[in-house]
């Protein structure tokens, strides 16, 4: 099954399920920032970030797949690799195929 969003095919290399972006670091004070700098496991592109793989995550070879594809929740399905999603701004992985303009 093809994921593509305009022009752009997904990869399936899974990143985007297993990272939540918990704060955009630039917009937050400096006594936050300094509290998710200490708590986050990963700060990338200015995000703070927990390690939250989705339990549906499921290896298939060398990359990891989601199990519930076909039935996969609306979040999900909304999820086009954007970075601007309307109102909404979302964490991207670095090397995500499906990322267009925001």
């Amino acid at each position: 099954m093809s994921i593509e969003n305009s022009t752009h095919q997904c990869n399936r290399c899974g990143e985007c399920c297993r990272w939540a972006g918990i704060a955009q670091m630039n917009r937050l004070s400096a006594k936050d920032r300094e509290y998710y700098l200490i708590r986050a496991d990963k700060i990338d592109q200015g995000w703070a970030l927990v390690r939250a793989p989705c339990k549906h995550l499921v290896p298939v070879g060398d990359t990891l797949q989601c199990s519930i594809y076909e039935n996969r929740p609306k979040c999900c399905r909304d999820f086009k690799g954007k970075i601007r999603h309307g109102r909404d701004i979302h964490y991207v992985p670095p090397g995500c195929s499906m990322v267009g303009e925001p």
